[in-house]
């Protein structure tokens, strides 16, 4: 995949990795190989920090992905915020997702031009997650 991405003139590949250094070797020798240079822009930041680093630019996430080994689908699409942060302090989830509990998909931020534009299309369930399907498009 990333031959074909450098095929394309990209240079460089962003990966949202905070502290596993598995996942970040992988990709980097992945890039390596395609001639791409990886940037992990918030590697080993504390869960604080990028808290903070989202309320300041105003990013606006949505759950769209949880482990149903720890949350329940009444968590999909929910917009993540401080209180959802605080909120999985509390339940001993680790509040940014990294144990992949969850993942979220931005919609806003300062940056975006226009806030995504999505819909929920449908919502799967397998063994171990819920992913909540959606579909729009995002200019920056």
């Amino acid at each position: 995949m990333y031959k074909e991405i450098a095929k394309k003139g990209v240079k460089y590949v962003v990966h949202g990795a905070l502290s596993e250094e598995e996942y970040v070797l992988f990709h980097e020798k992945l890039c390596q190989s395609a001639g791409l240079q990886l940037c992990v822009p918030l590697w080993k930041k504390t869960s604080d920090e990028l808290m903070d680093e989202l309320e300041n630019y105003n990013i606006r996430s949505v759950i769209t992905m949880v482990d149903n080994n720890k949350l329940s689908r009444e968590w999909l699409g929910r917009i993540y915020d401080r209180t959802v942060y605080n909120h999985f302090n509390v339940l001993n989830i680790d509040p940014l997702g990294e144990c992949g509990e969850f993942h979220t998909t931005v919609v806003d931020a300062t940056l975006f031009q226009n806030p995504l534009d999505y819909k929920v299309l449908e919502i799967i369930e397998d063994i171990a997650n819920i992913e909540l399907y959606t579909k729009g498009k995002v200019i920056i």
